[in-house]
């Protein structure tokens, strides 16, 4: 069964709909995070505010790939798009699932550091962003050889 083709104006609606959100969400957050007077909530406010504004912009930049030239699209661009189809779907569940698989092995391994003194905002930033490097390696990996 085929994906049943959305027009491009109905996915630029939901497509500026989730950008506005995702605003709303990341300034609603800062703007909590800048109201306390403590250093670190002053600190993560910064950080959400500046991975907030990062995250959006490569999702925004992906979208406007999928949507100007779906059809030299990668995968990933029409899965953040919507756009995406069986094949691209396919390639997204079978990422996460490798993902999945891994993540279990890589948080045992980060509470193990932990346990043995490790600072703890290291070890989760090195987790998170080895799971996200895995993420899109796998993606591209899969997406390229299906």
């Amino acid at each position: 069964m085929s994906t049943p083709e959305t027009t491009r104006s109905k996915t630029a609606l939901y497509l500026s709909l989730a950008a506005l959100g995702a605003i709303v969400a990341v300034v609603s957050i800062w703007m909590l995070l800048r109201s306390n007077d403590s250093d670190t909530a002053q600190s993560m406010a910064k950080g959400v505010l500046q991975g907030g504004a990062v995250g959006m912009a490569a999702a925004l930049f992906a979208i406007w790939r999928a949507l100007r030239r779906p059809d030299t699209a990668k995968a990933g661009d029409r899965i953040a798009a919507g756009m995406a189809d069986e094949r691209d779907r396919s390639v997204w569940r079978r990422s996460t699932s490798i993902l999945g698989t891994a993540a279990l092995p890589l948080c045992g391994a980060a509470a193990v550091a932990t346990g043995l003194g490790a600072p703890v905002d290291a070890v989760m930033a090195i987790l998170l962003w080895t799971q996200l490097v895995l993420l899109v390696a796998t993606v591209a990996v899969i997406d390229r050889r299906s």
